[in-house]
């Protein structure tokens, strides 16, 4: 469905759709080339597991949504997080989301939880910074960005070129070299799941190591073995066994407290 916002429009999937006021309701966020159809069924499997009903969406630019608002400038990640995610947010009455994102999903999902109320967010393979491996593993796709780009038509049509060129262009810009939300990190209070793969390709383990430790006692950090970048897609069964585990345990301690 096309979900008319404030001064947009996104495209829009619900999952097990009846949530009340006081309803925890996930919210996926997919990765710089990412869209609702590449999570596959990882987010209806989560909803089914957890009982708890799902929004996806496609960011601008990306899948069944229309093209870019702007350019994709230094700021786009502080853009997504406190301009369209909440107005997404309020606009599906959505009170209490716990946010799930990958890559930049998962940035995303670190700067709404530093200056909005989460009930929890869970990052896969989220970045805080720009680590060498991360500009490295970008390189490394332009040497194959004929091959990347026909696997990207098949879910962004005619936007796969603009995505695919807006997102190294800032991620290998001179302006975005000391890219940081090291201080908005510090700001998160909610629990917090903090997953990556043991051989991502674009980040390294000290990197999701440094996230926990700047949220503190209410991030739980989990290395997944034998995974890369994708660890969602890779190792499906236990990133899933791992999130149910953690959202189960965190909303048992609130009930009781």
């Amino acid at each position: 469905m096309i979900l008319e916002l404030e001064s947009s429009q996104l495209h829009v999937q619900l999952i097990n759709w009846s949530p009340t006021p006081d309803s925890a309701v996930l919210v996926f966020l997919h990765d710089a080339l990412g869209s609702v159809a590449q999570w596959r069924d990882f987010p209806s499997q989560l909803s089914e597991k957890t009982s708890l009903p799902a929004v996806v969406y496609d960011r601008h630019g990306h899948g069944q949504s229309p093209p870019f608002l702007q350019p994709r400038e230094r700021d786009y990640l502080h853009r997504e997080a406190t301009q369209i995610l909440p107005q997404l947010l309020k606009k599906l009455a959505i009170q209490h989301p716990i946010l799930i994102g990958h890559s930049d999903g998962g940035t995303i999902a670190l700067i709404y939880a530093a200056f909005h109320t989460a009930e929890a967010i869970i990052t896969l393979a989220a970045h805080i910074d720009v680590e060498s491996v991360t500009t490295a593993g970008i390189r490394q796709a332009l040497n194959s960005a004929p091959v990347l780009l026909s696997k990207l038509r098949k879910y962004h049509g005619e936007k796969a070129g603009p995505l695919f060129a807006a997102w190294h262009r800032i991620w290998l810009s001179d302006s975005f070299a000391d890219w940081s939300i090291e201080i908005e990190t510090e700001l998160i209070n909610c629990p917090a799941l903090i997953m990556q793969g043991e051989r991502d390709e674009y980040a390294t383990q000290r990197h999701a190591g440094r996230i926990v430790s700047i949220i503190g006692d209410r991030a739980e950090l989990a290395i997944q073995q034998d995974c890369g970048h994708m660890l969602h897609l890779e190792c499906g069964s236990a990133v899933l066994a791992k999130i149910v585990t953690f959202i189960n345990s965190y909303r048992k301690t609130i009930s009781s407290q």
